[in-house]
């Protein structure tokens, strides 16, 4: 489990892909109010591995224990996170990247949303990019995703594999009881955060390889995809599409390494 702050980072890829193109689609109708997800059923390639992670008490790593230190209050405890983070990484590139306002809670309900059918955008921890979503067209007047969109996500990428993964399995032991909070908070307190987010992961990793370029529609004002097999793809899985498939095997990558983390029970 030592690479929770890659899973923000990669979340926060995925979320600043569905965020960026709705915010350009310019939708005629009004915002649509969308109901925070029960966890999806388990399928076979997301089995719940129901590892024991305590929720007020440190967890070994390795040989060491992480000493019991007084944790923040969750309603108080971005400033704390941030500082946490900054630790981590440049704090300049930390503000131009995310949003750090009620950030765990924010956290814990995208993760959980990423098997649903739409994300809640209320809950979002990603900073919009100034520059438009672009789409390709043909002579015949078809529609595509344009490749121009997929270098946009560069920035993060570049993050996720700049991190410090030994200073980021301390912090996750260190807040993980945060977490689990925010996660009870959902409607789950029989559940754990770390079981979730190891079905969210399997979910991402099963996305399927598509082809390039990814062709659009536009019945109305929303893109939609023109293959009915991609348009009934999950949020996440949409997500993974739309960020183009040199990201997504670069974020498929570190989330398989992710995965056997949080299988080993570390």
């Amino acid at each position: 489990m030592k690479n929770l702050l890659i899973v923000v980072a990669v979340i926060g890829i995925l979320t600043l892909a569905f965020y960026w193109i709705n915010k350009n689609r310019q939708s005629e109708q009004p915002p649509e109010t969308v109901q925070i997800t029960m966890p999806a059923e388990n399928t076979p390639e997301s089995p719940v591995q129901n590892i024991p992670i305590p929720a007020q008490q440190p967890v070994a790593t390795g040989a060491e224990k992480i000493a019991a230190i007084p944790l923040p209050e969750l309603d108080q405890s971005d400033g704390v996170i941030r500082e946490e983070l900054a630790g981590l990484y440049d704090a300049a590139q930390l503000d131009i990247l995310f949003l750090l306002t009620d950030a765990v809670r924010h956290f814990v309900v995208t993760v959980d949303n990423m098997t649903a059918v739409k994300l809640p955008q209320k809950f979002k921890f990603t900073r919009l990019p100034a520059d438009k979503f672009l789409v390709q067209k043909n002579a015949d007047e078809s529609e595509y995703i344009a490749q121009a969109n997929y270098d946009r996500y560069a920035v993060y990428v570049t993050f996720i594999e700049s991190l410090n993964l030994t200073k980021v399995v301390d912090m996750y032991f260190k807040y993980y009881p945060l977490f689990q909070q925010a996660y009870a908070e959902l409607g789950y307190p029989d559940r754990n955060f770390n079981d979730r987010l190891i079905e969210v992961v399997d979910h991402l990793l099963a996305t399927p390889v598509v082809p390039e370029p990814v062709k659009l529609l536009q019945p109305k004002v929303y893109y939609t995809y023109a293959d009915e097999n991609l348009e009934t793809l999950s949020a996440g899985q949409k997500l993974m599409v739309r960020i183009g498939q040199s990201n997504a095997n670069k974020i498929k990558s570190r989330l398989q390494n992710l995965r056997v983390e949080l299988a080993a029970g570390r």
